[in-house]
């Protein structure tokens, strides 16, 4: 008599039917993973452009409290129509950063010029609509000087401090370029008078704008069909009462 012996084992519909679902595991374990990680990045590259406006906000904050809202020139504008987008305007503070003033009258002893303007990303070199933001200083003949002066009399624009600025410093990356709808990009600096915004004549106080991206979300773009939705924006706004 012949006796028959059970198949340990799984059918092949099984297999398959474990093989989907260990699939489907493995997929959701992995999109929570990525999510995340996306997660992770966007929050961090956020603190780094918070950071940065932190960093420049402090900075821009004290120079124009420092300055003579008349010698503020905002670029470009109608004399200066193609130089890059920023401000210039005069510093009290010497080579050591410390605020000189003529003492018998406690008038500042204006040292230099100091701008602050758009230029190539380093980190964007190919993406014309993304910049970075620097600081730089000219210190024209004739200088330190008691007698205010604009930022044309002695012809010091934001492509002088480009060309021949001393003690250039990257402050910040991922700012908006300049759009056809709004001149100064992500950069803007102008006065409120009568409650409309001036940005020609500056008077007390003075306002800068300053709009950040984080591209942790890929390569961020401005305007129309080719905005990125996923990329964060950050605001800063500073009043300078000099």
């Amino acid at each position: 008599m012949r006796t028959r012996h059970k198949q340990a084992g799984a059918t092949l519909i099984e297999v398959l039917t474990y093989m989907a679902l260990a699939s489907m595991v493995f997929l959701a374990i992995y999109g929570i993973f990525m999510a995340g990680r996306r997660y992770f990045e966007i929050a961090r590259a956020s603190i780094e452009v918070q950071q940065a406006l932190n960093t420049v906000g402090f900075r821009l904050t004290r120079d124009l409290m420092e300055t003579h809202a008349e010698t503020v020139q905002s670029y470009p504008n109608t004399r200066y129509t193609s130089i890059p987008v920023g401000i210039v305007f005069l510093s009290a503070r010497d080579d050591q950063d410390v605020f000189q003033y003529e003492p018998t009258y406690g008038m500042p002893m204006w040292q230099k010029y100091i701008g602050y303007y758009l230029d190539t990303d380093p980190n964007y070199p190919d993406n014309p609509r993304m910049r970075a933001l620097y600081v730089a200083e000219v210190k024209p003949s004739g200088f330190p000087k008691i007698r205010a002066e604009k930022g044309t009399v002695n012809n010091v624009t934001t492509a002088t401090i480009r060309s021949s600025g001393q003690n250039r410093r990257l402050l910040a990356h991922g700012i908006m370029a300049p759009t056809n709808t709004r001149p100064r990009g992500g950069f803007d600096c102008y006065a409120l008078i009568n409650g409309a915004q001036h940005h020609q004549n500056f008077t007390n106080p003075i306002y800068v704008n300053l709009e950040m991206i984080n591209t942790a979300a890929g390569v961020a773009r401005t305007g129309g069909a080719n905005s990125n939705e996923n990329s964060i924006t950050s605001f800063l706004r500073i009043e300078g009462r000099s």
